[in-house]
């Protein structure tokens, strides 16, 4: 590591004179910078350039990750166009970290509670490097498969009280501009709210008047609010983020939040439909999850890689985990089986349930997104975009799924034969997308800072 400023900058009658340049003959990878660069932002740059490749990132990627790190710090800056990459290697991958471990996911740990304590600051995952099982823990094999039990029922909700209805005939505001690159979205089970998550800041906003109704600010220099999910009893507000936390914040109150520990960036959480149960995804290669009325970790399962996306079945039986590792898995919640994967050809990064049961929807940085059938797991049909998807959504009455991707292109697709319905482009990445609860708007919301609302036209056939 040469810390120097302008390493990147060449002499106009040789492109190849920079330090740079010179050092790319004998190592593999090198990124300079073109400009003199400030401390401020040597420092955000080269933390998360560096937390990127622990975290088993690409070389490139790393780059990417700084430069984001600089244009969310100051959105009106111009130095996160100073770093660049160098690579003689055709291989952006410089190191390898699970090299040693097989690329299927690893050992699943269900925990048997025995009517301990538990604190509320839920401990973290057990490293992947210790192979013991605790005492009150159980190994399980990845074997056998069992299919979504729509006759299971349901756990009271923690909330003690019923789902919130959608309002009728409820119309959002078409743009509501909200001032930051929103990286995470949720809707509220009424309709009425819904929830944006972006660098150190977490907003509920109203529909009707495209004003926040609640906030929350979190610590770090640039922690992002990577996921949100709304309980179904609309009374909690879900968050994970880069801190290597997972917050659950109750609306109604003032209180502190519980908070549950990863050992990396939370990219993901969703609750199962009784409001009891929390999961959480994380860059530590682990998909948990949580029992809130305990505070208590009830299933731990390892991935190969980063776990980015998760969802639960609608009769909570079975937990759809997408990962780094380019697959999708669908997990035994009770016993914390693998059931089926789910393959793709780069990042998993979305998955949803349709809401009757019958077909999984996974979206992928390779471009592509896949609608299988839960009975056999097979592929029905794939979409695609012209850049990588980012987030896939399905319809209440699970009819059309909708995908975001990061060229801007939001479409929304027919669940039964992959027709295409409806085609927005936007002018940057989209990194949410979801339908309203009554299933007449698709609201979509990324890097451009506004949460767009329209009118699905098949809804009102």
């Amino acid at each position: 590591m040469l810390n120097s400023c302008e390493t990147g900058t060449s002499h106009a009658r040789d492109l190849f004179s920079s330090t740079a340049a010179k050092l790319e003959y004998t190592v593999p990878a090198v990124v300079a910078m073109q400009f003199a660069v400030t401390d401020k932002a040597a420092v955000l740059f080269s933390r998360a350039f560096y937390q990127a490749l622990a975290a088993n990132r690409p070389v490139d990627e790393a780059v990417r990750t700084g430069r984001i790190a600089l244009r969310a710090d100051k959105d009106d800056s111009l130095e996160c166009f100073t770093p660049v990459l160098y690579q003689r290697s055709g291989d952006a991958r410089l190191f390898d970290f699970t090299s040693l471990r097989k690329p299927t996911p690893p050992q699943t740990v269900v925990e048997q509670l025995n009517g301990e304590e538990h604190d509320t600051q839920a401990e973290p995952p057990t490293p992947k490097t210790d192979r013991s099982v605790p005492r009150t823990s159980q190994s399980v094999p990845h074997t056998g498969r069992r299919a979504p039990q729509a006759d299971r029922p349901a756990e009271p909700s923690h909330a003690s009280r019923p789902p919130t209805a959608p309002s009728p005939d409820l119309t959002p505001r078409q743009e509501i501009d909200t001032g930051h690159w929103v990286v995470s979205m949720a809707v509220h089970p009424s309709g009425r709210l819904f929830a944006t998550g972006s660098r150190k800041l977490v907003r509920v906003w109203d529909v009707i008047t495209g004003q926040p109704t609640w906030q929350r600010r979190l610590g770090g220099w640039s922690t992002m609010v990577n996921a949100l999910a709304f309980s179904p009893g609309g009374d909690s507000l879900a968050i994970g983020s880069t801190d290597n936390l997972a917050r659950v914040w109750k609306m109604t109150t003032e209180a502190s939040p519980l908070k549950f520990t990863h050992r990396h960036f939370v990219n993901t959480v969703a609750y199962d439909r009784s409001g009891r149960l929390l999961a959480t995804g994380s860059a530590d290669a682990t998909a948990c999850v949580w029992d809130l009325c305990t505070g208590s970790r009830v299933l731990s399962l390892r991935h190969a890689r980063a776990v980015k996306a998760l969802a639960f079945s609608p009769d909570g039986c079975l937990l759809l985990t997408g990962s780094e590792d380019r697959n999708a898995y669908i997990w035994d919640t009770e016993t914390g089986r693998q059931e089926a994967q789910i393959k793709h050809g780069d990042f998993v990064l979305g998955v949803a349930f349709s809401p009757d049961g019958r077909t999984v929807a996974t979206c992928s940085q390779d471009h592509t997104a896949q609608v299988s059938d839960t009975q056999t797991w097979t592929p029905l049909f794939r979409v695609e975009h012209q850049g990588g998807l980012r987030a896939v959504a399905f319809s209440p009455d699970s009819s059309m799924i909708a995908t975001g991707s990061e060229d801007g292109a939001v479409r929304v697709w027919r669940t039964e034969s992959g027709q295409s319905l409806l085609a927005l482009k936007y002018n940057r990445s989209v990194n949410a997308v979801a339908f309203s609860p009554d299933g007449r708007f698709l609201i979509s919301a990324g890097e451009d800072k506004v949460v767009h609302s329209v009118r699905v036209p098949e809804a009102d056939r």
